[in-house]
C-alpha cells in the first residue's frame, strides 16, 4: 500500500492561460472530456497531461488531482493533488511548459516519510514551519506557521519556554521528548532541492 502524498498548488499568471488550464481541469472533473484508456477516474492526472497534448506514460503521474477552483478576482487557480509517495514534479514541470506565464508555488506533505516541502520561499501562500506531535489521545497534531518568529512564540507558550532559535528550540524538543509520552517534531522547508522549481 503506497503512502499517499497530499499536495496543494496555488498558480499565477496571465488569466488567459489560468482559464485554459482551469477549464481543462473542470471538463475532466464533469466527465465531459476524453479519458485516457488506462484511466483509474476522470481526474486521475494522467487524463490531464493528455489533454494537454502529453505523453502520460513517459511522466510519473501517479495521482488524482480535485478542488479545482478559478478566482478571477486574485488571478489565482488552486488545486490539490493526491499521489503515491511524492509530489508530482513531472506533472508540475510540464504543465510550466505548456503555460509559460504561470507560476506554479506548491506545498506537499507526506507525514509516513515526514516528507514536508514547498518553491513558496517567501510565504505568499504556504506556510514554510511545521511542528507536528502526537497527543496524549494519540491524535495527530500539526501546527503550520509562516514565519519562525510565530513558531517560537507557539512553542514557548506550548512548552513553557523561552526559545528564540531553531537551535535552542530542538534542544528544547529534546529535552521535552526524553519527559514526555507527547514526541514534538519540527519540519521546515529551508533550502530548495533543485527538482522544486
Amino acid at each position: 500500500m503506497a503512502n499517499i502524498c497530499c499536495s496543494q498548488y496555488v498558480v499565477e499568471g496571465e488569466m488567459s492561460e489560468l482559464k485554459d488550464l482551469y477549464e481543462k481541469m473542470k471538463s475532466l472533473e464533469e466527465g465531459t472530456a476524453p479519458v485516457v484508456d488506462a484511466a483509474e477516474d476522470n481526474t486521475w492526472v494522467a487524463n490531464l497531461i493528455n489533454l494537454l497534448g502529453g505523453d502520460w506514460e513517459n511522466l510519473e503521474c501517479r495521482g488524482s488531482f480535485y478542488e479545482v477552483k478559478l478566482d478571477e478576482e486574485r488571478g489565482l487557480l488552486t488545486y490539490n493533488i493526491e499521489s503515491k509517495w511524492i509530489e508530482l514534479d513531472e506533472v508540475r514541470d510540464f504543465i510550466s511548459e505548456q503555460y509559460p506565464s504561470l507560476t506554479i508555488y506548491f506545498r506537499t506533505e507526506e507525514p509516513g516519510c515526514d516528507i514536508f516541502e514547498t518553491n513558496d520561499l517567501e510565504s505568499k501562500y504556504f506556510e514554510r514551519h511545521k511542528v507536528s506531535y502526537y497527543n496524549v489521545d494519540w491524535e495527530r497534531v500539526e501546527l503550520y506557521f509562516f514565519t519562525q518568529e510565530e513558531m517560537f512564540a507557539k512553542m514557548n507558550e506550548l512548552m513553557d519556554v523561552n526559545v528564540g532559535s531553531i537551535e535552542e528550540m530542538l534542544r528544547e524538543f529534546e529535552d521535552y521528548n526524553s519527559d514526555s509520552d507527547v514526541e514534538l517534531c519540527y519540519n521546515y522547508f529551508e533550502k530548495p532541492s533543485p527538482n522544486l522549481f
